[in-house]
């Protein structure tokens, strides 16, 4: 996740316009597979679910994505 992040982060400072529509489908399939499994769980109290909707909410909106 760190690594997605990191390369969502660089993408956007590209001179260039960049097709990111392939991952941004993964993303978005992601949030509504996953997404709130992860925030029920971390609501519970758990540090990997909590993390994992920190990174994950980061990698979302760098690539443009709204998370609830």
């Amino acid at each position: 996740m760190d690594r997605l992040n990191e390369a969502a982060k660089q993408i956007r400072t590209l001179p260039l316009e960049a097709n990111l529509w392939k991952t941004q489908n993964i993303c978005y399939k992601i949030l509504h597979t996953n997404w709130y499994d992860f925030k029920k769980k971390a609501d519970l109290g758990d540090n990997n679910a909590q993390e994992w909707l920190r990174n994950y909410t980061v990698v979302a909106e760098d690539l443009r994505l709204r998370v609830p």
